[in-house]
């Protein structure tokens, strides 16, 4: 019996956990997207748009500075 609740908990944490990894990508993506639709439409290059995001709302992902929409 305790094997059954010690696997339900498990398959609960992967899931909490699997989904947040996947909601934080898809914040990874709308900035990304932001970026690059914003230097089409303003003719600012790209490259600074996103060292100016990385700058103001960077984060540490998995050891690499990303843009962030949520600060």
């Amino acid at each position: 019996m305790q094997r059954i609740f010690a696997t339900i908990y498990l398959i609960g944490a992967l899931t909490v956990f699997g989904g947040a990894a996947v909601a934080q990508n898809l914040d990874m993506q709308l900035c990304d997207q932001s970026i690059a639709k914003i230097a089409k439409s303003t003719f600012v290059p790209k490259s600074v748009l996103v060292k100016i995001a990385r700058l103001e709302s960077g984060r540490r992902v998995q050891g690499q500075s990303v843009s962030w929409p949520w600060t």
